[in-house]
């Protein structure tokens, strides 16, 4: 038998980073908002194991692997042949890796509910990353933490985003040794995390923040210009960077304004990606 499902990306609404734990980990404030730019993965029993895929530069030791190695440690897995198709841009804080994880988690459970119930998916999903936790859940949430404190939220009519990945990168590490070196964690202190939710009357745009914008190259800020002088209501870059996304008034507006971002990197038109959407491939 084999299993195939589409694992989307996300964008961060709201981003507040603290100072960091002794342990090096840094607690967070985030929104997220899961969004239809999707990789697959796509699993089914083999005689010995195998990861694949259609991106060359997938490393060897990826998140598809560490998810795998923990779930043996939980289960006895038999051999699996998983095959990644790879659309969601790397470095770009997107997410892509994170969901490609939440994504398997989700298959082994499929093959498996008993040996891996949502407890236990939540549990290997924290090991391997900060955001896979929130792909478990889906839709719009907030995290708090470090991923691991999810709450969801009431989700408001669908939203339509252009997300530009400019040709610069962003190591999440290196974004994160900024940020310690700035020492500003002044929006983490605050305590503050506004409300997206469908009840608040607040329009998104007003409440769009990110730390790690404090810290990104000049490129950021001159894509963000763009997306606002072609029409989005507001801009921001999504977790570490380096992808931008506009928030659109609708999917013909986000149409309108494409052309003129082409010249910026890889851009890509999606929509938010409700909690509990099938994404199951037949």
């Amino acid at each position: 038998m084999r299993w195939r499902i589409a694992c989307p990306a996300k964008v961060n609404l709201f981003l507040a980073v603290g100072p960091p734990f002794p342990n090096g980990y840094h607690p967070l404030r985030t929104v997220f908002q899961a969004v239809s730019l999707f990789d697959e993965v796509a699993v089914e029993e083999a005689k010995e194991d195998q990861i694949s895929s259609d991106w060359e530069e997938l490393p060897v030791e990826n998140t598809l692997a560490k998810t795998l190695r923990l779930a043996r440690e939980v289960a006895q897995v038999s051999p699996l042949a998983i095959r990644l198709t790879k659309r969601i841009p790397s470095e770009a804080g997107l997410g892509g890796g994170s969901s490609d994880a939440a994504g398997l988690l989700k298959i082994l459970h499929q093959m498996n509910p008993e040996r891996f119930p949502l407890p236990v998916m939540m549990k290997i999903a924290a090991e391997v990353g900060a955001d896979v936790p929130f792909f478990l859940v889906g839709g719009l949430a907030t995290a708090e933490g470090i991923g691991e404190q999810l709450s969801t939220l009431d989700e408001p009519p669908a939203r339509t985003f252009l997300i530009v990945k400019p040709k610069v990168g962003i190591s999440t590490r290196e974004a994160y040794q900024a940020l310690d070196r700035r020492g500003d964690y002044s929006l983490y202190l605050s305590g503050s995390l506004p409300d997206f939710s469908s009840s608040s009357a607040a329009p998104w745009g007003e409440s769009l923040k990110n730390d790690f914008e404090l810290v990104a190259p000049e490129e950021i800020e001159r894509v963000k210009s763009a997306l606002t002088q072609s029409g989005a209501r507001a801009s921001l870059m999504s977790g570490s960077g380096s992808a931008v996304f506009g928030l659109f008034e609708s999917p013909s507006h986000a149409i309108e304004a494409e052309p003129f971002l082409l010249g910026l990197g890889e851009v890509f038109m999606a929509r938010s990606v409700s909690r509990g959407e099938d994404l199951w491939i037949s």
